[in-house]
């Protein structure tokens, strides 16, 4: 083949596998109840992958473009390594693949290097070295892809000094070892952290954020009911001369959402669940004055903080027991004059005050 023109044999591999992607995508459009693998060619087992680049240079050239262009996303298998493509949720389409017996390193280095999403939590074997090492230059894979993956992650941040996101999920199962890439992390800047279920994690969890380098700061909401009751900064405290931006979705404590706002001083700042503190069977115009003076700190911790914008919503739920429905109206009414009360069904008041960029909501519901 010394004559053969490779870029022409590169163009004509481009729309053969297009089309066969997309023939494939349709095929299996209604299959979504289960992951469905399926071969695009005959050079997809980790054999006829590695036959066909030693068979010749335009063999390799063949093989080595493909890994670079098409089979960009690596799933792990028990039997093999496969790279391809994931065009939906529940296909994967194998283009080649490689295991302890067959493979080529520098074919791997490539991998490692190109691809856009790993899938598993292996990639621990020994043949796999060239992959990893491959990872430290790859700059198209998001750190999210990566960032679970214990073995992954430090050789994907090997000489990074900025890694744009990471995220965490934990789990009631996976306390600290959700937060492992942080210990990767080193000195580089973090674009933006995203952490779900952060109330599951055990205190020494959080010592993983002191000193580290955030721009942006995200915490999910959780559907649980547990709330935040501490400063999630507290001896904790990342470099904050980084942080732009800091976002609490999870249920917090007016108290905590107060001390934060107090101590760390962020140019954007959203709290988005913030809860007032009841204590059991207090007495419902103590409840309302309570709530009235934690407005008043909350709205002063506003005030004096010194980012451009900060937002805060505040919420309360909580049953009238014994409180006649009359008698709590009027002490809302009392007390609580710049609310908009509405006494259809529920009693439900809101308040809100904005001062340029600065927010405060709250809405209180009795039933």
């Amino acid at each position: 083949m010394p004559e053969l023109k490779v870029h022409l044999l590169f163009e004509a591999l481009d729309i053969a596998f297009e089309k066969k992607i997309k023939a494939i995508s349709r095929f299996h459009l209604d299959s979504e109840d289960e992951p469905i693998e399926v071969d695009s060619w005959y050079f997809c087992r980790p054999q006829d992958t590695c036959a066909l680049a030693i068979s010749s240079s335009h063999g390799y050239r063949i093989v080595a473009y493909v890994v670079k262009t098409f089979a960009t996303c690596v799933l792990e298998k028990l039997d093999a390594y496969r790279c391809g493509v994931a065009p939906q949720k529940y296909i994967f389409i194998s283009i080649v693949s490689f295991n302890s017996k067959y493979h080529i390193r520098r074919l791997l280095n490539l991998a490692g290097r190109h691809c856009t999403k790993t899938k598993g939590y292996g990639f621990s074997e020994k043949y796999l070295a060239s992959f990893r090492g491959g990872l430290a230059f790859n700059d198209v894979i998001p750190g999210k892809y990566v960032c679970r993956n214990e073995r992954l992650f430090p050789a994907y941040m090997k000489g990074r000094s900025f890694v744009p996101s990471l995220y965490c999920r934990l789990s009631q199962f996976d306390f600290t070892r959700g937060f492992h890439c942080l210990k990767s992390v080193g000195d580089a800047v973090i674009g933006s952290l995203v952490i779900h279920n952060i109330l599951k994690s055990r205190t020494d969890a959080y010592r993983l954020l002191k000193d580290l380098k955030i721009e942006s700061f995200h915490i999910l909401p959780d559907s649980c009911p547990t709330r935040i009751t501490r400063d999630i900064f507290y001896k904790t405290t990342p470099q904050l001369k980084y942080m732009k931006r800091f976002r609490c979705g999870n249920k917090i404590d007016v108290i905590q959402t107060i001390k934060m706002l107090e101590r760390y001083q962020i140019d954007d700042v959203t709290f988005g669940d913030v809860r007032f503190v009841k204590k059991v069977m207090m007495p419902f115009e103590d409840l309302v004055q309570s709530v009235k003076q934690a407005m008043d700190a909350l709205w002063k911790a506003i005030e004096n903080n010194k980012g451009t914008r900060v937002v805060v919503n505040c919420y309360l739920f909580h049953g009238l027991r014994n409180t006649p429905y009359p008698t709590a109206v009027e002490c809302l009414i009392q007390h609580l004059p710049d609310f908009k009360i509405d006494t259809y069904g529920f009693i439900d008041c809101i308040y809100k005050k904005t001062v340029g960029l600065k927010m405060l909501t709250v809405t209180l519901e009795f039933e």
